[in-house]
């Protein structure tokens, strides 16, 4: 079971502490869980007023496995995305390699700001880090795909976010990390499935509509017309499927007559997607 700690006699031994030339960090909540320690600090001024970030400390008997700082972090709980998971919430083998793995969560500074991506961490007697999410604005899940009892991680990652003319609306597209034995590896080709059958629209029913709809942006000096976001999310799902080809045939033959500057947005797309770092690992992700 875990237990939860907010004492201040067990943080005596993690005082307030010089973190840069402005900050200090003071220990404010510690958890433990499975023979561990994590502390998180809250950043101070040198006024004594509250920063914006935390910092977070891993230890076992009192030796530093883990130090993260200069963001906001927490302490990923599996339990909240895992059903079959009722103890040890913090710490679990999720990859079956006999060691037991931890999330560290950290926020991404945007708009989804209670729900960030991270870092995986497997602990024995060091910390040793197995994934590293994406360094864009992301938030994640846990979910078993193949009900094997190896959950995947799925990334939503918002590196679209303000690109198509919209600014409100966050193209959040998925990257599905599956265990392999030794490491995580993209595996999107793998789940397309999955892909479909999560979109908003069912895209084999509705995608000759995709030409009919389209959204107004307005603001205070233009009104510009551009293809709805459903359209974008087809082809976008289409490429991180890794299949640019159908993306591409989508683009060109539903583009709404309407709407302007075709090859410019379609030149743009191809120019980002191949500068993505993760573009070559989806093209090999069918294994």
């Amino acid at each position: 079971m875990v237990v939860i700690l907010f004492c201040i006699s067990e943080l005596a031994f993690a005082q307030k502490e010089k973190i840069d030339d402005y900050y200090y960090i003071v220990p404010s909540e510690s958890l433990f869980f499975d023979g561990y320690k994590s502390i998180k600090y809250e950043y101070q001024d040198s006024a004594g007023g509250l920063g914006m970030m935390t910092a977070l400390r891993i230890f076992k008997d009192r030796k530093e496995l883990l130090f993260v700082k200069d963001n906001l972090y927490e302490m990923f709980s599996f339990c909240n995305y895992l059903p079959y998971i009722k103890n040890d919430c913090y710490a679990q083998d999720i990859n079956k390699d006999g060691h037991k793995e931890i999330i560290i969560e950290y926020n991404t500074g945007g708009g989804n700001c209670c729900e960030g991506a991270g870092y995986l961490y497997s602990l024995d007697d060091t910390a040793k880090l197995l994934l590293e999410m994406p360094p864009t604005e992301a938030s994640f899940e846990i979910k078993d795909l193949e009900d094997d009892s190896i959950p995947e991680i799925i990334i939503y990652d918002h590196k679209f976010i303000g690109f198509f003319d919209y600014p409100f609306r966050a193209f959040m597209q998925r990257l599905i990390w599956r265990w392999d034995g030794s490491k995580y590896r993209i595996a999107n080709m793998r789940f397309t499935k999955y892909y479909f059958a999560s979109s908003d629209v069912d895209l084999t029913s509705s995608i000759e509509n995709l030409s009919d709809t389209m959204t107004v942006v307005v603001d205070s000096m233009t009104t510009q017309v551009v293809p709805d976001f459903l359209f974008w999310d087809a082809i976008l799902d289409y490429y991180f499927t890794g299949r640019p080809a159908q993306g591409d045939s989508i683009f060109n033959n539903y583009w709404p007559s309407i709407a302007p500057d075709k090859e410019i947005y379609h030149k743009e797309l191809k120019k980002r997607i191949a500068a993505d770092p993760y573009w070559p690992q989806i093209l090999d992700s069918n294994w």
